[in-house]
This record gives structure tokens, sequence and C-alpha cells, in this order.
């Protein structure tokens, strides 16, 4: 190595060196090159799955709440149209709407959407597709909460968001929006002091 000045740049070009240095100190560059294909086409396939999710479950939802009486809405946790990540976040954008006019409603619907979000196969989504959906249903639910001044169930709701995040490092952007909804519960439960540290 001493033949080479620049050796983090001569490392991970020059297999031999690489090969001297990857036993137990030295990422594996090859292993990560040789995956990025894969995982550039895993990424695409999501993508494209999702989209495809999408189409049309808005009108899905739109019907089967017109056509269900709110008190029967947690039945629809059960129904095959409705066990997909677009459904959640469509139940999601459902509950926003009534968040403030209908919290009850809100609520119910968050019910649903977590219900759903929760029992999502492991092997659906990609892990942190999956982990984003439960954490915003539940940080969904945790608002609704908050609308009716159930502020203790409200906590635990947010903390079960964060639950869903802590194992992914990528996700900073939905852990920001998780912690700014835990803070305006803990502010409007009057623990004003947390709210602002937080």
């Amino acid at each position: 190595m001493s033949n080479h000045p620049d050796d983090l740049l001569h490392i991970a070009s020059c297999r031999t060196c690489r090969d001297r240095f990857t036993a137990d100190n030295v990422v594996n560059f090859d292993a990560d090159r040789q995956r990025e294909p894969e995982r550039m086409r895993e990424f695409l396939e999501t993508a494209r799955r999702l989209e495809r999710e999408r189409t049309g479950v808005q009108d899905v939802v739109g019907r089967l709440l017109r056509s269900t009486a709110p008190s029967d809405w947690p039945t629809l946790a059960t129904l095959p149209e409705l066990q997909s990540s677009a459904a959640v976040e469509q139940l999601i954008e459902e509950v926003r709407k009534r968040a403030e006019r209908t919290p009850t409603d809100a609520l119910s619907l968050a019910e649903v959407a977590t219900t759903i979000a929760d029992s999502l196969p492991a092997n659906s989504y990609p892990a942190v597709v999956l982990a984003q959906v439960q954490a915003t249903a539940w940080k969904e639910r945790a608002h609704a909460l908050r609308y009716l001044s159930r502020f203790e169930d409200a906590l635990v709701s947010i903390e079960m968001a964060e639950e869903r995040l802590q194992s992914f490092p990528s996700v900073a952007f939905d852990r920001a929006v998780v912690q700014l909804a835990k803070a305006m519960i803990l502010y409007y439960a009057g623990r004003t002091r947390e709210a602002f540290e937080l």
C-alpha cells in the first residue's frame, strides 16, 4: 500500500489491494456494486406496484364508506379489496378530511387503517415501506384521538408510530413528522415544556 498515495481511491478500484483489506476492516465494494442493479429493480418494481394499487382505490374506498353505516366501519378492515398500502393511504386521507369536523368518524376510520396496516403480511412490501405506512396510520390515529381530547390514548398511538420507524435510519423525515405530531399532543395535553423540548 505504500506505493499508493490515495489509499481509499486505490482500494476501491484495485481488486488485489481490496482483497487484502476486505476481511475485517473495509467494506466489500464489489458486493454493494453487484447488488445495485438488484436494488434498482426492486425499487422500480415496488414503485410500479404501489402505483397500480393506487389506481381506482379512491373510488373503492369512497363507495365502501358511502354504502356502510359509520357504526359498521370497523368491519371494513376485513375486506379483501382494502388489504393494501394504497387502501390504507386512502383511508388516511379520509381520516384527515374528517378530523376537525367529525373526530369520532375520523377515529373510527383511523382504527380501520391501523388494523389493515398492521395486518399486511411482512413480505407484501419492502420492510421500510410497510413501516412508513404503519407509522402514518398510527400517527393519524393519534391526531384523531387528540381532537377528541383523549391525550393519553393519543400518546400511546404516537409511540406505536415511533416504534414502527425505529429500525430504519433512512426514514428521518417520517420520524420528524411523527415527533411533530407528538409535540402537538403534548402541548394540548398541557405538557408544554416537553412539547417545546421535542
